[in-house]
């Protein structure tokens, strides 16, 4: 019978690493061996901006805490391929940045519409500034919002029709 794997992932010069629970070979063997392995092939790893993230359920009443690695800060949220993921899945940090983003860019299409760009243009930007910015990796994130978030993007995305920025797109997503 196999034991559960870990799993490497490797971006440029980024790398997750994901160890289960019940895996076979623990997170600070893991972690040894691709500093080895970075060693040897002549490779840095800057363990000051290494961070490390337990996940856990909601609720749950004992958290099972694995020791801390050495040199790596222990989070619950951090980044991931410019999504922000937290402990429990829950995504509120996401949300409340697109939220954030987007509300800024609402002020740059402002500018740009009394600076006289025309309504078709103006539906461009926000499709490219706005709406791209929600649709940014929906799909790993937007099943988890809860449905305050839901409505607070919601929220945000109908203040496009209200300000004058659209008024064809379907802008509900959830």
């Amino acid at each position: 019978m196999l034991g559960i794997l870990n799993f490497l992932m490797k971006y440029a010069d980024d790398f997750n690493l994901l160890v289960s629970e019940n895996s076979d070979v623990s997170v600070e063997d893991e972690m040894k061996q691709i500093i080895s392995w970075s060693k040897f092939n002549k490779l840095s790893i800057n363990l000051a901006k290494c961070k490390e993230l337990v996940f856990w359920r909601p609720g749950l009443k004992s958290k099972f805490m694995p020791s801390l690695l050495p040199n790596v800060v222990r989070v619950t949220c951090c980044k991931l391929l410019g999504v922000f993921v937290n402990c429990n899945l829950n995504f509120c940090k996401q949300v409340d940045q697109v939220v954030k983003v987007c509300s800024q860019r609402y002020y740059l299409l402002q500018q740009m519409r009394k600076q006289g760009l025309d309504a078709g243009c103006l539906q461009v930007f926000l499709q490219s500034i706005v709406i791209s910015k929600v649709l940014y990796a929906l799909p790993a994130w937007g099943g988890y919002v809860s449905r305050e978030n839901s409505s607070r993007i919601d929220k945000m995305l109908q203040k496009a029709r209200r300000y004058g920025f659209t008024s064809t797109l379907q802008l509900t997503l959830f």
